[in-house]
């Protein structure tokens, strides 16, 4: 499982081009292809969303919209969890979800999980940003069946054998949850995990990749997680002030 935008820079003005290129030059490691991509910035309103969606005989049978979260102390481009359901306004996730079937219609697609990012421009438009023939990173589709119990890991499995599958794809409750990529705010040794404030026992799941005495280092790209976690609310409004300061509440501890 591996997390986060790994080389994306802003450039704000002509002087800051150079620096980007050193920045480039460390990001194309994490590039198959060694290629460098430069694009207009989309300044959004509100969260980024991601997510994850199934197609079922050509049209999507469920659509799973997400608001990424970001430790923007750290990283603003890579997020930190994923959160369901999103707060964003139904209009938008029409339209997303129709642009989105406009392109699976063109490609001939017929079955399958995908993940989706997109945001809400200053424009007040919908602006796609990626979809891809696969189920998210970031703990997503464990994070949705957590929150509503559409399984779409169970899903992708049974359609790629011929076996049954859209009764996985039928929400069974109405639940808030949230993926957490565990991370440090320093570098040094990892010495433990130190929970605040009761979040201990809204952890439903916990994968942790370091043990007490290796190195960590401070959150810069996905990489640099030590782990996941998908954690439960009791509402849409607890969810997003605990995220919001998630990393003080489950605090990474180091020496």
């Amino acid at each position: 499982m591996l997390w986060g935008s790994k080389g994306v820079t802003k450039v704000s003005c002509d002087e800051e081009f150079n620096k980007a290129f050193e920045d480039v030059e460390d990001a194309t490691r994490y590039s198959q292809t060694n290629t460098c991509i430069i694009e207009n910035f989309i300044q959004r309103r509100g969260f980024q969303i991601d997510g994850d969606g199934f197609i079922s005989d050509g049209k999507i049978a469920f659509f799973g919209v997400m608001d990424q979260h970001h430790n923007m102390e750290r990283n603003p481009y890579a997020p930190i969890g994923l959160s369901y359901p999103s707060i964003q306004e139904e209009k938008y996730r029409k339209d997303a979800q129709s642009q989105i079937q406009l392109i699976f219609d063109k490609l001939g697609m017929l079955f399958g999980g995908f993940n989706f990012e997109y945001i809400i421009g200053e424009d007040d438009r919908v602006h796609i940003l990626e979809v891809g023939p696969r189920n998210g990173g970031n703990l997503i589709p464990d994070t949705v069946q957590y929150a509503c119990g559409v399984d779409m890991i169970s899903a992708s499995i049974c359609a790629c054998v011929g076996d049954e599958y859209k009764k996985f794809l039928k929400p069974t409750h109405e639940g808030v949850a949230s993926s957490y990529v565990i991370h440090s705010m320093t570098s040094g040794t990892f010495s433990g995990i130190r929970y605040h404030d009761g979040i201990e026992k809204q952890v439903v799941y916990k994968a942790i990749f370091k043990r007490e005495g290796e190195q960590v280092n401070s959150f810069h790209v996905g990489l640099d997680c030590l782990g996941g976690m998908v954690i439960r609310f009791d509402n849409v409004s607890q969810m997003n002030d605990e995220m919001s300061r998630i990393w003080d509440l489950i605090e990474i501890q180091t020496c």
